[in-house]
């Protein structure tokens, strides 16, 4: 992209900011794992940088911390077209279970919901060496979210990631450099 992710600018709003507001609307409490651009609670992943899994651990860490004992979202800020019938619908998700949708035939673990087994599982596999999310999707509990199970306000769009200008203009997301 050529910019930090989270400080693209997706309608004149950084990304990971957009993604912290709607998110807030359904979930408490709501903590950034990052640099601390979105107004909330924030913490880093150690090592800085380390990725997604990382990422995950040091977040369920810290809502332990704050006696948090429930499943807790787990959201990139790469989603420009996420919304907030995205994130209740995984809150609503019947059952305990971790929830990922399937997204375009592909698990997308970061738009997600995940028990607290399923992040406890997350801290042995980045202790095992493992830094990708995929390498604890087999080890879960996980419920896999098919489209036909989605509300009408939710398409595939709103839970795909963009990495790069032509992710965002396939999507025909406007977008600038933060």
């Amino acid at each position: 992209m050529g910019v930090t992710k989270a400080t693209m600018k997706i309608e004149g709003v950084p990304a990971a900011t957009r993604v912290m507001r709607m998110l807030s609307r359904v979930a408490d409490p709501v903590i950034e794992v990052g640099p601390g651009i979105t107004g909330v609670q924030s913490i880093w992943e150690e090592p800085r940088g380390a990725g997604p899994l990382a990422a995950m651990v040091a977040g369920g860490r810290y809502l332990a911390k704050l006696g948090h004992s429930c499943s807790v979202l787990v959201v990139a800020c790469d989603l420009p077209l996420v919304n907030e019938a995205v994130f209740r619908m995984l809150a609503d998700w019947p059952g305990t279970s971790s929830v990922a949708p399937i997204v375009a035939g592909v698990c997308n673990p970061l738009c997600a919901r995940w028990s607290t087994d399923d992040l406890a599982a997350a801290e042995r596999v980045l202790q095992e060496g493992f830094r990708s999310v995929h390498a604890l999707i087999d080890r879960c509990d996980m419920v896999f979210a098919d489209k036909a199970c989605w509300p009408p306000e939710v398409t595939d769009a709103n839970m795909t990631d963009a990495d790069t200008p032509y992710d965002m203009d396939c999507l025909g997301v406007s977008w600038c450099a933060g």
